[in-house]
């Protein structure tokens, strides 16, 4: 019991210092896509604080997705912009998962398969 109130307190504790970044616009290359293709996005976020984002450390893994790379293009005082390649395995409306840049988070960012 001692070990699950250790983890539940590591998660709240490390889940409140992350700041969840704010999407202005997502744009997909192709814009047409399907199960299987390569899909590229372009996503437009608020940089926090007027502060620079930093390019996140691990790639995040899926059941659904294989993302290929995260990249960060440009960051700016006022916004960012983060390219993401990906593949599918499945249809449907999706959620990418969480993509951490530092102590900012990419969450609940949802794609259309």
């Amino acid at each position: 019991m001692r070990k699950f109130f250790i983890l539940i307190i590591t998660f709240l504790s490390f889940s409140l210092a992350s700041e969840t970044l704010n999407v202005i616009k997502v744009v997909y290359t192709p814009k047409d896509f399907y199960v299987g293709d390569l899909v590229t996005l372009r996503i437009y976020v608020e940089t926090p604080f007027e502060d620079v984002l930093e390019s996140p450390k691990e790639i995040p893994k899926g059941e659904w997705v294989d993302i290929k790379s995260v990249n960060l293009v440009d960051s700016g005082s006022d916004e960012s912009i983060i390219r993401l390649s990906f593949t599918s395995f499945a249809p449907g409306l999706k959620l990418i998962p969480d993509i951490f840049f530092g102590d900012n988070v990419l969450h609940d960012l949802k794609v259309q398969i």
